[in-house]
């Protein structure tokens, strides 16, 4: 799959525990690599990722057009349910934690202006 030959393209170097339980490429994922963390890991994700959904789900859409078509919307509900999957196993390990907000983008982080001017329920 596409993961698979990126950890190959960029000859990316998985945690040793990981490889030797088999994982793999897989090691790459950060769902499977995040079994392996020692360090406390805070998980800040968008659980409708607009990257995931046009480049594995080939989905190219706003999220308001998506969710009308029976079709894009099924798929939207499943990425979601993964995205929460995975960021469940990673949050409730002793000392990690998890922000997943419900907004359709990628890479939103990256911006000072999301940790310093976002609000949540008026705080």
């Amino acid at each position: 799959g596409l993961y698979r030959r990126v950890y190959e393209m960029q000859h990316a170097v998985a945690d040793d525990d990981c490889r030797r339980a088999g994982e793999g490429w897989r090691c790459f994922l950060s769902g499977v690599a995040g079994k392996y963390v020692a360090t406390p890991l805070f998980l800040s994700q968008s659980m409708y990722d607009t990257w995931q959904a046009a480049n594995i789900l080939h989905m190219d859409c706003a999220l308001e057009d998506c969710e009308r078509d029976p079709h894009k919307a099924k798929g939207l509900s499943l990425l979601r349910a993964a995205t929460l999957r995975d960021a469940r196993g990673l949050a409730l390990r002793a000392g990690n934690g998890a922000f997943l907000w419900s907004c359709f983008a990628h890479a939103t982080v990256v911006f000072d202006r999301f940790w310093v001017e976002g609000t949540a329920g008026g705080v």
